[in-house]
């Protein structure tokens, strides 16, 4: 066999390139290339893994190739994309294991795995952080804290006793309201940092006063009148709608600085007849029928990721399939009719688009073709529909035959059903002949079945 032209390369090196990839990433890249590499993976022993959103495969490989004493970085999600995902994850690992965990990331974990994993973090490394996001933190509160557990931060959850070192609040309703900042300045006598986003000036009047150690602070405030801006760029907004309007209040010398940190913008008409340019937008929304001609003297086409279509597509076609042919693109949002569009690309085929959600309030029927629908989006990883019935979900999962990621949402679905798919989701998917022979992890709540699916095994 001819030997692979990477294996000159010093283990040195590699373990630099590794520092900026996700473990599912590197694995993809460099796994079974040649037994050096093999042996490079093998030793390297500071893996970052990042489960949020993963495809079913990518997550089996990183479960049955790593070890946990591999592992410095771990984000877990109970996500929709990926139901149940701790609880798999712990049949495969004793979390204990992590012996070498610096940061943990706990998204939307279901409680009975987030209780497993508390009560195993007083073995985990001394720089260890926490990091917890919609997940059910009163546990907390009960349990000893270790020393290891050097910072914890919480987003989009209630507030317990910030006994750390690091303590970061996001207040994302109205106001911080003034108790609970005085919960936590009460409770939180070895806080060194501190990051507030509130809406009131006033909550934060006494801060130095009441946390005299503070040695870092980090602030946002903004009002309905207008806006103050503190820090430039962290804290400017990234999403853009309508015309573009300066702050009334910061120090920057002229508008280049918040229009290079735009990442989301919403094309309107007033937006096009401007000389602005956002060099940076990855998900472009387009609201409106505009031309698509002057597009290039407003944004970078190239560097879109995500496009979000609103409006019917009245624009010559050469246009639209430019746009949904780039390389960067890789996600659509259809938000319309997806009728129109269907019959616009018939014949055609975008596999640069990896995710599809079609979220038209309007029930895929048995008639809907969807055979055209994959045939045109053959490469499709995730898919999202706002309405379908049963009859058509199963061929369309059949259809896609890369599909790993699916969430589907039943407006009419019958009282049986929904009993019988809350006790076995999996019922759901029975007819599916792509998952005969294939492992999938099946969810229903809320209206919506979430599966998540293995790589396929069977043909037909």
């Amino acid at each position: 066999m001819d030997r692979c032209l990477l294996d000159i390369l010093p283990v040195e090196i590699f373990d630099i390139i590794f520092e900026y990839f996700w473990a599912h990433e590197i694995l993809a890249s460099f796994h079974n290339v040649s037994p050096y590499l093999d042996a490079v993976l093998y030793s390297y022993s500071s893996y970052q893994v990042n489960f949020a959103s993963i495809l079913k495969p990518h997550f089996d490989h990183v479960c049955h190739t790593l070890r946990p004493n591999q592992i410095i970085s771990l984000i877990l999600s109970d996500d929709a994309d990926t139901p149940r995902q701790s609880q798999i994850f712990l049949s495969h690992f004793q979390i204990k294991s992590f012996t070498r965990i610096r940061s943990l990331t706990l998204d939307r974990v279901e409680r009975k795995s987030l209780l497993i994993i508390l009560s195993h973090i007083n073995k985990m490394n001394r720089q260890f952080r926490l990091f917890l996001h919609n997940c059910d933190i009163v546990p907390l509160s009960s349990m000893e804290i270790p020393f290891q557990l050097r910072g914890l931060r919480i987003g989009e959850s209630n507030l317990l006793n910030p006994r750390y070192s690091t303590f970061v609040v996001n207040a994302n309703t109205s106001v911080l309201y003034t108790d609970t900042f005085r919960h936590i300045c009460a409770n939180a006598s070895g806080l060194k940092s501190l990051n507030i986003r509130c809406e009131d000036i006033n909550i934060i009047m006494n801060l130095f006063s009441r946390l005299p150690q503070l040695t870092s602070l980090a602030l946002k405030i903004t009002t309905y009148e207008y806006w103050r801006l503190f820090s430039v760029p962290y804290f400017t907004n990234v999403h853009y709608q309508n015309s573009f309007q300066r702050f009334m209040h910061s120090t920057v010398i002229d508008d280049k600085t918040f229009l290079d940190n735009i990442t989301t913008l919403e094309l309107s008409r007033p937006l096009v007849d401007s000389e602005h340019y956002f060099p940076h937008v990855r998900t472009l929304i387009i609201i409106n029928d505009i031309r698509l001609e002057t597009l290039s003297s407003i944004i970078d086409i190239n560097r879109v990721e995500h496009l979000i279509l609103y409006f019917p597509i009245t624009q010559a076609l050469p246009n639209i399939c430019h746009l949904l042919s780039t390389d960067c693109l890789q996600k659509l949002s259809i938000m319309s009719n997806p009728f129109r569009l269907l019959k616009q690309f018939r014949g055609m085929k975008f596999e640069n688009i990896r995710t599809l959600e079609v979220k038209y309030d309007f029930e895929f029927g048995e008639n809907y073709p969807i055979e055209e629908l994959c045939s045109i989006f053959p490469r499709v990883e995730r898919l999202h529909i706002r309405s379908i019935n049963q009859a058509t979900m199963i061929p369309m999962i059949d259809g896609f035959t890369h599909l790993s990621s699916a969430s589907f949402y039943f407006d009419s679905l019958s009282n049986t059903n929904k009993e019988h798919w809350q006790v076995k989701p999996e019922w759901a998917l029975y007819g599916a002949r792509r998952l005969t022979n294939s492992s999938y992890i099946c969810e229903y709540q809320d209206s919506t079945l979430h599966a998540w699916i293995s790589e396929q095994v069977s043909q037909f």
